[in-house]
């Protein structure tokens, strides 16, 4: 839709027509350059000749041409030539001035619909597209590049324009010329022009369609939450309708391909029926409840301007511009009835509908050159100001449902001052009954907490014991609470050596969780350190600027690596190892827990373990197990049981303890959490 871009009436574009078909006035054969005619904003060139003699073209033009005729080349309907047939021949001749010899100045074919090659004195100097014959190898440039022309010295010289342009009648189907228009001037200022006119195209333009699509998806989305709004919904397709002008206004202008013209003034005429009908359907529906029969009747006229439109976009632009322009005007008369009517709102949309009239009006009177024809006037303020109405429409539909929102809380208030004697007895039982499921559900919560903090506390621990050459590995941990305070670890090298890791936070729930949290993070970072001790000392040190009060966390650290098991303890019960030949040994290494000093000269102690040989950590939740009777296990009958069940491999021995553990138990609960690490050398 081109005449959505340049907003021209039917009547107003039959007056340009008139004005440029009207018969010109004689003009010189020549076109004088001289720094006087271009400077400073250059010169349109505009007295060409034109030929469509090939008989005796040459490498540098035509040769003898037998006719040179007046023709302008931007190719309007009226101006193309009877026997174009998709290329031919322009030529200017130029009376350069002394003052220009041997400088350069820019030659800009601008509006460029074809493919062309340039001749300055049947030189070639530029060459703008693909030029070719044949229809399959042609490709048009809408936007060349400045050509420098450097005159040699001053005088008459001939430029000669090779142009093609066999897709004609679909320009002329759409409107559109298909030819170009010429202009010489200064190279900045060519190159600044270009830039300028790009710039506009690609930035203000999309701007208005990203503003517009935004309103769009806004009230797209009010609708889809409450269908019954479908004010929202026709709001949304009149948004949308204007992305779809100003993104096709901006993107044909900034496209490489001129032919782009062919569809999108087919769609553009299709968005401006869709500004009318859909801004149309809006105010009725915004401003009352029933639609009026008669836009039912126009149904068919407007399906068949749309088709018309879409098939012939040149010859159905003045229908489309009556359209929109009678859109306004219903839209307008709509808007007035309710602001006379009294209708809370209707002024606001009223604003938006006259700031259009100032916009397209000023707009009109730019093209007519009663104003300035400046991009200013005959784009930014029709499209700025159908943003103001886009706005308005919008503030109208936010604030009609702030007011219904607003009312309906005045209704609910007014219903609850007169029920709330009747209803006093039931709202105590609500109420009470709300107090006791939000003490449900806060209890429910509580368990959820603590489910999720068992279930990060067990992520924590390894999903699988290591896989070892030398070693057979088992661990058991079970907790008193759902978050118990107990943790192991294990951390294999490169080089094979194996760090385990085995601990005891002070009490259960949640702190101890927290605790156990920090020590796998500690453990992580520094399970690699050469130095357990320093190991130890550093967790240790970390801990207690953690601040965490009277949190405390035994730990054990035990590193095996060819043959040798060195150990570092803080608080933890001394491991035992049961040697090949029977015998069980308590490793004594003693230590304050983690966190309870700021400094403590732990130590470590090696072993040496031959095959056969199987080491127990445990935590104290399994020497300290209480039967019913009160009784505590005891470290010595835990290192019987271990004594008993230590040729077993790690996982029996495992499954040997804790059936020891539950038969000693007899059902009373556990109290405390009780973790084993059993470590057999193959």
């Amino acid at each position: 839709m081109r005449l959505a871009s340049s907003i021209v009436p039917p009547s107003l574009s039959l007056l340009i027509a008139l004005v440029l078909t009207a018969p010109a006035a004689p003009q010189v054969e020549l076109e004088r350059i001289s720094p006087s005619t271009i400077e400073p904003q250059g010169l349109s060139l505009e007295a060409w000749s034109y030929t469509a003699d090939e008989a005796a073209a040459g490498a540098h033009g035509p040769q003898g041409a037998s006719e040179w005729r007046r023709v302008a080349p931007t190719l309007r309907s009226s101006e193309v030539p009877g026997d174009w047939s998709g290329l031919g021949w322009f030529r200017l001749d130029l009376e350069v001035a002394p003052s220009l010899s041997g400088k350069t100045v820019a030659l800009r074919l601008h509006r460029h619909h074809g493919a062309s090659r340039v001749y300055l004195d049947g030189e070639l100097v530029a060459e703008i597209g693909l030029w070719s014959r044949d229809p399959k190898e042609y490709r048009p440039s809408l936007w060349p590049e400045p050509i420098p022309l450097a005159f040699r010295a001053a005088g008459r010289h001939e430029l000669l324009v090779r142009f093609a342009n066999p897709d004609l009648a679909g320009y002329r189907r759409v409107g559109y010329f298909g030819g170009f228009a010429a202009w010489i001037g200064p190279l900045e200022v060519a190159t600044a022009r270009l830039t300028r006119e790009q710039r506009l195209n690609s930035g203000r333009r999309s701007l208005y369609a990203s503003v517009f699509l935004s309103f769009a998806l806004l009230h797209l989305l009010l609708w889809a939450f409450r269908r019954q709004s479908r004010e929202n919904l026709y709001f949304a397709l009149l948004s949308v309708s204007l992305a779809v002008l100003a993104f096709l206004l901006s993107h044909k202008a900034v496209a490489v391909d001129p032919r782009i013209v062919f569809w999108t003034e087919s769609l553009m005429n299709a968005a401006g029926v869709g500004f009318a009908l859909f801004g149309v359907l809006f105010v009725h529906r915004a401003f009352s409840e029933r639609l009026p029969p008669w836009l039912s009747w126009l149904a068919p006229a407007v399906a068949g301007i749309l088709a018309w439109g879409v098939a012939r976009p040149s010859a159905a632009e003045g229908i489309i511009f009556l359209t929109m322009l009678a859109g306004l005007v219903e839209m307008g008369r709509a808007v007035l009835l309710s602001v006379k009517r009294g209708v809370s709102g209707a002024l606001i949309v009223a604003l938006g509908i006259f700031a259009v009239v100032l916009g397209f009006g000023a707009g009109l009177l730019a093209l007519l050159g009663v104003l300035p024809q400046v991009a200013l006037l005959t784009f930014v303020a029709p499209f700025a100001s159908v943003l103001l109405l886009i706005v308005s429409m919008s503030i109208y539909l936010a604030r009609r449902v702030a007011l219904t929102h607003a009312d309906l809380e005045a209704q609910l208030e007014r219903v609850r001052r007169l029920s709330e004697e009747k209803v006093e007895q039931e709202r105590r039982a609500g109420v009470e009954l709300t107090q006791r499921r939000l003490l449900e559900a806060e209890v429910e919560t509580k368990r959820r907490e603590l489910e999720e903090a068992r279930e990060l506390q067990l992520s924590m621990l390894p999903r699988t014991v290591p896989e070892h050459p030398e070693l057979d590995i088992a661990a058991h941990m079970k907790t008193a609470t759902e978050v118990g305070g107990d943790y192991y670890d294990f951390d294999l090298a490169g080089d094979g050596s194996l760090t385990i890791a085995i601990g005891d936070a002070t009490g259960h729930g949640l702190r101890a969780g927290t605790m156990v949290t920090a020590t796998k993070s500690l453990f992580n970072a520094l399970a690699q350190d050469e130095d357990l001790v320093a190991t130890v000392s550093r967790s240790n040190s970390a801990l207690k600027r953690m601040n965490l009060r009277s949190l405390n966390m035994a730990l054990l650290l035990a590193r095996y690596k060819g043959g040798g098991l060195r150990m570092a303890a803080a608080g933890m019960p001394f491991p035992l190892i049961h040697r090949g030949g029977g015998e069980l040994e308590s490793v004594e290494i003693s230590g304050m827990p983690l966190g309870s000093m700021r400094s403590f000269p732990y130590k470590s102690h090696q072993v040496e373990l031959r095959p056969g040989d199987t080491v127990l950590l445990m935590s104290d939740g399994f020497p300290e197990l209480l039967n019913p009777a009160g009784e505590m296990l005891g470290y010595d009958r835990a290192g019987e049981i271990f004594r008993a069940a230590a040729r077993d491999s790690a996982a029996g021995v495992v499954e040997r303890l804790v059936a020891a553990g539950e038969q000693w138990r007899d059902g009373r609960e556990l109290e405390d959490d009780v973790t084993f690490v059993v470590v057999g050398v193959r």
